[in-house]
């Protein structure tokens, strides 16, 4: 896979305890990206921070997080800037079902630290 020049950067991947959310943390990882991966199932989090972290040799910090409720969301992003020292790429993956739920969720993650966000992707 080409990466793009993202290595040391910082990501946040929501919906990472299985699918396409580990799919898109592989993918950071094989670039060289320092991961907060954030999921409701925290077993299946762990395992795949260690998957991770053994297989591609970055920083991958698992945290239960339920993206429908903001101090979580906002504990999210702090995790992700106070541990790497800056945030960068934000993949939202985690199922959030109405419009009025992802608007907020959105809010959250601009007032929580957003001048540090390059990239935000919404599934």
């Amino acid at each position: 896979m080409r990466c793009y020049d993202i290595e040391g950067q910082t990501a946040i991947v929501t919906g990472t305890s299985s699918g396409l959310g580990v799919c898109f943390a592989e993918a950071l990882a094989e670039c060289g990206v320092n991961l907060v991966i954030a999921a409701r199932r925290n077993e299946k989090l762990v395992k795949v921070a260690e998957d991770l972290t053994r297989e591609y040799g970055v920083k991958v910090v698992p945290l239960q997080t339920d993206v429908s409720q903001e101090d979580q969301v906002i504990k999210m992003v702090k995790t992700a800037v106070d541990g790497f020292g800056s945030l960068q790429i934000i993949v939202n993956n985690a199922g959030i079902g109405a419009v009025n739920a992802r608007a907020k969720y959105l809010h959250t993650i601009r007032v929580a630290h957003a001048p540090h966000v390059k990239s935000l992707v919404c599934l």
